[in-house]
């Protein structure tokens, strides 16, 4: 398996966003999306609503089975953690109370893996390759995750993107919060703890210092993730971007690092002796590689900053052409509101005007995903507008039906009497 590692890690709340309590999109002060513990939940589960992205007739999400084996058992552990009852300090004792809305309680972690899923789908023995090496890394999560008193929930591998990947959901049991499971918020809270009596004098210092101390852990923990899983299957600690290698380099050390892993995999599995030099001289070539481009990180840092503010400014463009071609489409009834029901929260559906052709229902979909949760106030209005305006047109024509019928219950009468 050729590519790289690539592992990352958020937290949820049940609001979403702290201060926030509507009920549309929730975004955090960076403009970033802020999630819902219900809205990840349905999104790893496929449900509908919350699974535009995806083909509807993709495969069905795999589970990992861990604490529990279900969506709905992991949703009722979750329940449960999130009504938790915390200790904290009233006037000098302790006292209960329960866990803010916006506190977060469920972690999340996800590892995406450098191989396309319709290659493995096509091929079972490079399928079963991706359970393993995603299993692996779910049993890596556990282990983790419990040595700091939390529980993981499950596991689901996502057969119905670009790239194969799964995601492992987890929660605290015992506090409910989930800022001790994840590395660099527990790292960030010990090093603000231990300075307290400083944090007064020099409060820019100690944050610089907290700071550090959050990197730091999560740089360890992406190491962990490497050397316990990754390293093995032949994956690359880090992308060309930050090496900086030209492409035949990058190709190269991929190369490399794949030959690294098969000889190790054939060497394991026959018991023969493993060319130990040709090891060292290949982690030699990758290393070398590394500290060459150890000079270029700071400006390569930079440079990311600079991408990751125009495809902030690109998704507000984005959201806005999203809304001007949705209000279109529901006004011209190509998109009309669904009501939401027991089983279904509210949403949008197409109308009767809506484009035959699966291509174009398709492309009409994905412009208007970006301002989805707003285009779905915007129909539920129109669609109570419609509602109202129908009921006013049928109110002439009740009438009409029912003087037809005492017309003819009269006529009726007459004849009898004749």
């Amino acid at each position: 398996m050729k590519g790289y590692q690539f592992a990352r890690m958020e937290t949820y709340s049940v609001q979403g966003a702290p201060g926030n309590k509507s009920t549309g999109a929730k975004f955090r002060k960076s403009g970033e999306r802020a999630w819902t513990t219900e809205e990840v939940l349905d999104e790893a589960e496929r449900k509908p609503w919350a699974s535009f992205h995806v083909d509807p007739d993709g495969p069905p999400p795999q589970i990992l089975p861990g604490m529990v084996s279900t969506f709905a058992a992991a949703r009722a552990a979750h329940a449960e953690a999130s009504t938790l009852k915390e200790t904290y300090l009233r006037r000098g004792k302790k006292a209960k109370r329960k866990l803010r809305a916006d506190a977060r309680t469920l972690y999340s972690s996800v590892v995406s893996l450098p191989t396309l899923t319709k290659d493995a789908l096509a091929d079972s023995a490079l399928r079963d390759e991706c359970v393993d090496l995603l299993t692996a890394a779910m049993e890596h999560e556990k282990k983790t995750i419990e040595k700091v008193g939390g529980a993981l929930l499950i596991g689901v591998i996502h057969w119905d993107e670009d790239h194969v990947h799964a995601h492992y959901l987890a929660i605290d049991p015992r506090l409910g919060r989930v800022d001790g499971l994840h590395p660099g918020r527990a790292a960030k809270a010990a090093f603000n703890e231990a300075h307290a009596e400083k944090k007064a004098n020099d409060r820019k210092a100690i944050g610089q210092g907290a700071n550090r101390a959050y990197r730091a852990a999560m740089r360890q923990w992406q190491d962990d993730f490497y050397e316990a899983i990754f390293d093995g299957a032949g994956l690359l600690r880090f992308g060309p971007k930050r090496y900086r290698m030209t492409r035949a380099e990058y190709q190269k050390a991929l190369a490399v690092k794949d030959r690294q892993a098969r000889d190790e995999k054939r060497r394991t599995e026959s018991a023969a002796t493993f060319n130990e030099q040709v090891t060292a001289i290949e982690n030699e070539k990758i290393a070398l590689l590394v500290r060459e481009t150890e000079a270029a990180k700071m400006s390569a840092q930079g440079r990311a900053e600079i991408i990751r503010a125009e495809e902030l400014a690109s998704s507000v463009t984005g959201r806005t052409e999203a809304l001007e071609c949705g209000m279109k489409a529901i006004e011209a009834r190509q998109i009309d509101y669904r009501p939401c029901t027991e089983k279904r929260r509210e949403g949008l559906q197409f109308g009767p005007q809506a484009p035959e052709a699966e291509e174009e229902r398709r492309s009409l979909k994905d412009r208007i995903m970006p301002a989805f949760d707003a285009l779905v106030g915007f129909a539920r209005r129109v669609f109570g507008v419609r509602r109202r305006e129908e009921a006013q047109e049928a109110k002439p024509a009740e009438l009409r039906r029912r003087a037809a019928i005492v017309e003819a219950s009269m006529s009726k009468s007459r004849l009898r009497m004749h």
